[in-house]
This record gives structure tokens, C-alpha cells and sequence, in this order.
């Protein structure tokens, strides 16, 4: 059996070669499609498979996510005419995460009657908390169309999705709930609280401007004018670990010793230098639990869920509320937080690559 598979980021790449190694070792043939350089990622090439590349005339040099509608023409054009070998030689396709060109590939693959497969790289934030940039309204369901198989990291990710598209009970069977292969190395640690006096804190930043959100990356650059004059005057320690996906360079203002880069330090790290993490609804709040630390929710928008019932709707109120997390209260929040943990990250996540394979073998 002939395999496509591809990745335009990080958390994608650690997603797709545990089961690629696995496929392998059960002879499937497979080819790897390093999707980065078109998502303004870097690459990941660490590994001994080897790679395709899509053919094209016109590459635009900027973040495919964001393409307009007659740019996104051009490359479907592209794509159908000058890759017929690309979207003819495999028997399926597997991807992780998702966007705009996996799922022309998608599309493409499920046109010739062949199952493509989706691990999903981190939540889709927007079902859970109100994006200002991405309304509930503007949400498709259409990512479930083109796909055999949706892999999610837990049982809470399936409800949430099926809660948020009540057309699509039917296709409920295509969510499966295995973990993915990122979270393996995740869920073996021991994730016990310990209480240490507040001092030091983390903040995470936000791809506003990658994704192109425009109103949450304004909040987000007034919030860090507020942190910025925070930290002038604070009897507490602060550390802004810039997204992976977010520009260096706008923090400039901020010291040396108050930034650290997610591309050169891991998260464990900056989490284990902390004593609590502060940031915007994302997936990286269940690592944190992970790793033994409570986190606090800045979120001034509307929220889907309890899990991300905002702890403050701005900075300006962050040491307030600092100030009066006593040891049962943060005890108390982390043991919740770890409930949520559990719900969304499944604890047998260190078979998912072994899972999502073999369910991959068994639709041939």
C-alpha cells in the first residue's frame, strides 16, 4: 500500500512520523510531503523517508492560510494540472494538522474514491471560545466532508465538535478518539501539584496575526502595552514565551530576561521555571497540567464551555487576582484543571500511533 503523508508544522510532524514508522514496519510504502515552506514553518527533516514535492509554476511567498480567493484559484489550478502523479500513485493520505492545502489534497483524493486521514495538531480553538474574528456563524463543517477519518487527542474534542455541528451526528463514526502521537511522552508523566508561593509567571502569546485574526491581535498588542508597564513596577517574575507562530521581533521592548522563543526552548522548560502560566484558550493548557503547573485563562471575548471560563478579562486585573491565590485555592484549581486535562488528552495516548495505523490498514 502506497502513502502520502504530510505536515506543515512541528506538532504535525510529531504527529505523522510515529505512524509512519509504524505503517512502514507493516510494508507500506510511504512518501513524506513537507507542506512548511507554503505555511511560513520551518522544516522538520529528521527522518529517513523519502519526500515529494508539489510542482508549481506560481508560489506565493506568503502564509497559504491567508491566501485570497483568486490566489487560492491559482494554486487549485496548479495543484489538478501539474500534480496529476502527486494525487494518481497513492492509495490514500494522511495529513496532520489541517488547512487550505491539505484539503484541496483531500478533496482531490476522496474525488478518486480513495480515504484520506486527519490528526489533528491542537484544538480548534474557535468551537470552544468565541474567536471576534471567527464567529460560531462563519464555522464549516465542511473539514469532515473530504476525510475517512478525523483522529482526535480525547472524548471531550469528539462532543465539542458534535455539540458545534448538530448536522453532522451522522458522520460522528469518522471521529475517533485514540489520542494522537505528540501527546505520547505527554501523558506518562506524573502530573502532581506542588504548592510553591506565586513568584514567578509565565505568558504564553497568541498566532493572532498568523491566522490573520486581526481584532485578537489588536487586543492582544494592548494587552502587552499593559504588561509591559506591569513589569516595570511587579514584585513578581515575568517571562513571555513568544508562540512558535508569533513575530520575535514585536517584543523588542520588552527586556532580554523577560522573553523566551518557543522555538528554541521547550515548553517544559519555561513551565518548570514558573509557578503558574497565564494565556489566551488553547491546547497548551493541558500540557501545562501535564507538567505540574495551575494556569490562569486571560479571555475577554465570549466562551463555549466551562474550561474556558475566563480568570480575568485583561492584564490590568492580573496581579489582583495574583495576590489572592492562596495555597487551597490554586490546589483547588489545579485538581479542576486536571479533570479537564483527562477529558481532552487520553490517557492511552502513548498507543495512538499503534491505534490510528491499524485502523489505517484496516480500510484496505
Amino acid at each position: 500500500m502506497k502513502i502520502l503523508i504530510s505536515y506543515h508544522n512541528k506538532e504535525g510532524y510529531e504527529n505523522i512520523i510515529p505512524v509512519a514508522n509504524y505503517l512502514k514496519n507493516k510494508n507500506c510504502s510511504i512518501k513524506l510531503l513537507d507542506l512548511c515552506s507554503f505555511y511560513i514553518q520551518d522544516s522538520n527533516n529528521l527522518d529517513s523517508f523519502e519526500k515529494v514535492k508539489i510542482n508549481l509554476i506560481f508560489k506565493d511567498k506568503s502564509n497559504y492560510r491567508n491566501l485570497s480567493k483568486i490566489r487560492k484559484i491559482i494554486f487549485y489550478i496548479q495543484l489538478i494540472t501539474l500534480n496529476y502523479k502527486l494525487l494518481s500513485s497513492y492509495d490514500c493520505y494522511l495529513f496532520s494538522p489541517g488547512g487550505f492545502i491539505e484539503g484541496q489534497i483531500a478533496k482531490k483524493f476522496k474525488n478518486k474514491k480513495k480515504h484520506t486521514f486527519f490528526i489533528e495538531g491542537g484544538l480548534r480553538a474557535v468551537l470552544f471560545a468565541n474567536y471576534p474574528d471567527k464567529p460560531k456563524s462563519k464555522i464549516k463543517d465542511s473539514f469532515l466532508n473530504d476525510i475517512s477519518r478525523h483522529y482526535v487527542s480525547g472524548e471531550e474534542n469528539k462532543k465539542i465538535i458534535l455539540n458545534n455541528f448538530q448536522n453532522i451526528t451522522s458522520k460522528s463514526e469518522k471521529i475517533k478518539c485514540f489520542g494522537v502521537p505528540r501527546y505520547n511522552n505527554l501523558v506518562d508523566r506524573k502530573n502532581e501539584y506542588r504548592y510553591k508561593e506565586i513568584k514567578n509567571v509565565l505568558y504564553l502569546t497568541t498566532a493572532a496575526e498568523y491566522h490573520d485574526y486581526k481584532i485578537l491581535q489588536e487586543w492582544h498588542d494592548s494587552e502587552m502595552k499593559i504588561l509591559k508597564s506591569l513589569i516595570e513596577n511587579s514584585s513578581y517574575n515575568y517571562r513571555i514565551r513568544v508562540h512558535p507562530r508569533d513575530n520575535l521581533d514585536k517584543y523588542k521592548e520588552f527586556s532580554v530576561d523577560n522573553i523566551t522563543s518557543a522555538k528554541e526552548n521547550s515548553l517544559y522548560a519555561d513551565v518548570s521555571w514558573c509557578d503558574i502560566v497565564v494565556t489566551i484558550p488553547s491546547s497548551t493548557f493541558f500540557e501545562i497540567n501535564y507538567f505540574g503547573k495551575p494556569f490562569l485563562i486571560l479571555w475577554p471575548f465570549d466562551y463555549n464551555t466551562e474550561v474556558f471560563r475566563p480568570d480575568i478579562t485583561s492584564i490590568e486585573s492580573l496581579e489582583k487576582k495574583l495576590n489572592k491565590l492562596d495555597k487551597e485555592e490554586l490546589t483547588n484549581k489545579f485538581k479542576k484543571q486536571k479533570t479537564y486535562s483527562d477529558s481532552f488528552v487520553n490517557p492511552k495516548s502513548s498507543e495512538a500511533s499503534k491505534l490510528i495505523a491499524e485502523d489505517i490498514i484496516s480500510f484496505f
